[in-house]
């Protein structure tokens, strides 16, 4: 039996701890079938084990019963790359000057 885990906002390298399976080791966005043991009616329990550098990542739905409607767990990241600046926003460095960390261009 499977059980999906979604993750999104993830730069970086993020170890779920559960309680029907080994570690899970993430390192990217997206949707994915991990392999349990347990049957409709046994609790589940999922932690962040290792949060990914400069980010903070929260499980949506942590614990709870598998049942006919459990269908997994959420996670998601938020944070700033490991420089300190927040991705993809205008940084100003002087007063009408800004500098786009995405592009490398200044404005």
């Amino acid at each position: 039996m499977n059980y999906r885990v979604t993750v999104s906002g993830l730069r970086g390298t993020l170890i779920i701890s559960s309680s029907s399976t080994s570690d899970i080791v993430l390192a990217k966005d997206g949707e994915y079938l991990i392999p349990h043991t347990l049957q409709n009616g046994d609790p589940y329990s999922s932690t962040i084990k290792e949060q990914p550098p400069h980010q903070t990542c929260i499980i949506d739905n942590p614990e709870g019963t598998i049942g006919s409607v459990f269908t997994g767990i959420s996670v998601t990241c938020t944070g700033k790359e490991k420089n300190g600046f927040l991705k993809g926003k205008i940084i100003t460095v002087s007063p009408g000057h800004g500098y786009n960390y995405n592009t490398g261009s200044s404005s």
